[in-house]
């Protein structure tokens, strides 16, 4: 949710569904494969290494580290998911024959929390932090300043 279609504008709707969805997924299984653990195999966003700009527009580093954290904190905020496996830990190059530059910029699928050449993106070093979270420490959103009047509140669960 919340990334495809890449070429549509940033809906924070849909952003703000993140936690009711996999709300959604965890009683599904909850009630139907009680015995199975939840676990969340691919979750994340494009950003495009070095793009810098505002949370709510696609491609840069900002929105990739904004959707990621919604999906980090949605799912280790929910008893019900077992786990979470970020799509993907880096930048890779695609077969340009299958794909094309609107959907994967640069020749690469971008969802990588860091590059091609392995340095971290913004997304890296916001769940860095969440994962690295003692009790009773701040949980929620890592912003970058300008955004975080308009975007308090947007994480609910």
């Amino acid at each position: 949710p919340a990334w495809y279609p890449t070429t549509a504008p940033v809906n924070f709707e849909e952003l703000k569904g993140i936690p009711l969805i996999w709300e959604a997924y965890g009683r599904f299984v909850e009630q139907n494969l009680p015995e199975k653990p939840l676990l969340i195999t691919e979750a994340g966003a494009g950003g495009l290494f070095g793009h810098h700009g505002p949370t709510d527009v696609k491609w840069t580093e900002e929105y990739q580290s904004l959707l990621m954290q919604m999906h980090w904190l949605s799912i280790a905020t929910n008893p019900k998911v077992a786990g979470l496996a970020l799509w993907q830990f880096a930048d890779i190059p695609i077969d340009r024959m299958a794909s094309d530059e609107e959907q994967r910029p640069r020749g690469l699928n971008n969802k990588g929390v860091v590059g091609l050449t392995r340095l971290p993106k913004v997304a890296y070093h916001a769940i860095r932090l969440l994962r690295q979270r003692k009790p009773g420490q701040y949980f929620g959103l890592i912003l970058p300043p300008e955004d975080s009047d308009r975007l308090t509140g947007i994480f609910k669960v």
